[in-house]
């Protein structure tokens, strides 16, 4: 978490603004692989979590209506505790609204949720003794869903995946589905048009094992009595219920109280990339392999009832890296070929990350951006629900060496029409901020953040401080006007 003031206002930044694809420099260079995946980590006090893709996060809702300008985010105050979990307990951020931060407490195997707020008040909305899982596995991913009357909870522990449903003193829970390739995760919750909708992903996303997402409403089901089949196996006979995205997809789901944003990644090697004439020299024997100057995408998919998720993307938003496969690899380029990347986090999918503005429900990307073998960048776009791209082609690209753009704790956040990422880690860190035209960097000093939320005039970076301290805190980045 941040720990001290600014280190550093902005800093200037070699930047293109609408490059495209061509002109944005060139350059010849090796370089090592980057991966793509995603995480969502566990407090303090627990084992990390892993992700497929980016799958198991939420960022959705804020507190506070505040203005809607933000012109820039700075320091505000002190960080303060969120919540404290019992001894030996570990947490999870899972989500936000305008009520507060949403935490799942991993007590016993069992799952306790809790809204906390920047005032350093909680409530307990599902208490751990409420429903005992019947799987011998911690949970993994969990996403929560306030309701007037209680709190919808999606949970999986890999294997398992089940909605905790809350409504008065009653509690209900229904099995969505289950796995025996311990593939499963919850990735968002809303109250859409048809009721609750439930999102959830399942498969390795990789050759092989290619991730499926499954968009439900779920009301007809919670309200089955004895039902057979079974809820898991009437959902998976569904045929408009799931879609399943060409590896590696990095999918993420960004969610407000009433819709949820897909986004998905694709990249055809055929129609996508050209031979730049340049090679990577290869060693043991191996022949040099050419450079690509590839076009890839990220599909918008706006999600308010399950049969959405079949319709054709809201919006694509184009990438660009240069890329080659591993030395010896006969197989065609793909999204794991491609050299830099956002690295792990809340909404981070190796390649690209994704925030909504609940006040606007606008959805921010940043992409990993390379015009050449040797330069890193960024990309930032802003979705509207309609489609249209107010935030499109503006590039960060990063001169200095010593500045990095992943890391395993970076975060995106979207509001007043601009888009925030951070690369957390050491101190000091970087995060940007992408307008219509340009973008800006300053240097933060923040470590660990499991997830943002919207606050009356800023965002806050929720996260755990040092151990031994068990608790989730927030840190205050106030906006500027």
């Amino acid at each position: 978490m941040v720990r001290g003031s600014v280190v550093a206002a902005t800093v200037a930044m070699a930047i293109v603004v609408g490059c495209g694809f061509v002109g944005c420099g060139s350059g010849k260079g090796t370089g090592d692989k980057g991966g793509s995946g995603g995480s969502t980590g566990m407090g303090a006090a627990g084992a990390a979590g892993s992700g497929a893709g980016g799958v198991g996060g939420t960022s959705s809702g804020g507190a506070g209506g505040g203005s809607s300008s933000c012109l820039g985010l700075h320091l505000g105050s002190a960080a303060v505790t969120l919540y404290t979990p019992p001894a030996g307990a570990a947490w999870l951020f899972a989500g936000s609204d305008s009520q507060g931060t949403l935490l799942a407490i991993d007590v016993n195997r069992s799952v306790r949720v809790v809204s906390a707020t920047a005032a350093g008040t909680s409530q307990v909305l599902l208490g751990d003794t409420a429903y005992q899982p019947a799987w011998a596995f911690d949970p993994a991913s969990v996403v929560a869903l306030r309701r007037s009357d209680g709190v919808d909870v999606l949970v999986s522990n890999h294997s398992n995946l089940v909605l905790v449903r809350k409504k008065g003193p009653a509690i209900t829970v229904v099995t969505l589905a289950q796995s025996d390739n311990s593939d499963l995760w919850a990735m968002a919750l809303s109250a859409g048009s048809s009721g609750t909708l439930a999102v959830f992903g399942r498969g390795k996303d990789r050759a092989g094992s290619p991730l499926a997402v499954t968009a439900v409403d779920v009301d007809p089901f919670v309200s089955m009595t004895n039902p057979s089949p079974s809820v898991a196996q009437q959902i998976a006979q569904m045929p408009q219920a799931t879609r399943t995205f060409t590896p590696p997809s990095g999918a993420v789901a960004a969610a407000t109280p009433t819709q949820i944003w897909l986004t998905t990644e694709r990249i055809n090697p055929t129609t996508d990339c050209h031979d730049t004439g340049q090679v990577a020299t290869c060693s043991g024997g191996n022949p040099s392999v050419p450079w690509l100057d590839c076009t890839w995408h990220v599909d918008a998919f706006r999600l308010t009832k399950g049969s959405d998720l079949q319709a054709a993307p809201v919006a694509t938003v184009d990438g660009r890296a240069y890329v080659h496969v591993n030395c010896g690899d006969t197989s065609p380029v793909s999204q794991l070929d491609i050299n830099e990347n956002l690295g792990f986090g809340a909404n981070i999918s190796g390649d690209h990350g994704a925030a909504v503005d609940p006040a606007t429900s606008q959805l921010g990307l940043v992409l990993t951006y390379q015009s050449s073998p040797t330069m890193k960048g960024l990309q930032f776009a802003l979705i509207d629900p309609s489609g249209s791209l107010p935030i499109n082609g503006v590039v960060q690209v990063i001169s200095d060496p010593s500045i990095s753009i992943s890391n395993s704790s970076s975060w995106v956040a979207a509001r007043g029409g601009h888009v925030f990422y951070g690369a957390g880690g050491l101190p000091p860190s970087p995060m940007w901020m992408a307008s219509a035209t340009s973008a800006t960097m300053s240097l933060l000093d923040f470590e660990s953040v499991y997830g943002t939320t919207q606050l009356a005039d800023g965002i806050g970076l929720v996260g755990p401080m040092n151990n031994p301290d068990t608790s989730a805190w927030l840190q205050p980045l106030a906006c500027t006007h």
